[in-house]
């Protein structure tokens, strides 16, 4: 299982995955979708998705719960503070590029 670095207060959560969002994830991780965009990829159950939520951490301890998104067939892709996210993010636009030669 992935661990996760936390510092208290609002972190954003990435998770992906295809079919059938498991809302009841969002309580667990005490989460909800971060833009109206994240709020209508859950309900698209067709195609593989990224979704980003907001997520309350309460405890240094707190990591996500990877393994049951895992049993819901959703991978966590990325969990942090919202200032290192752009970065995360733009580090995905690399390796994309990357991949494609570009």
């Amino acid at each position: 299982m992935a661990r996760f670095t936390r510092e208290y207060g609002l972190h954003l959560l990435v998770v992906e995955g295809k079919g059938h969002f498991p809302i009841d994830m969002l309580r667990v991780e005490m989460a909800s979708p971060d833009t109206e965009g994240d709020s209508a990829a859950i309900q698209d159950v067709g195609v593989y998705r990224r979704v980003v939520l907001q997520q309350f951490v309460t405890h240094a301890k707190q990591v996500p719960y990877a393994e049951r998104w895992d049993a819901f067939g959703w991978n966590v892709v990325w969990s942090g503070s919202r200032e290192k996210y752009s970065a995360w993010r733009e580090s995905q636009t690399r390796k994309s590029y990357d991949r494609r030669g570009v």
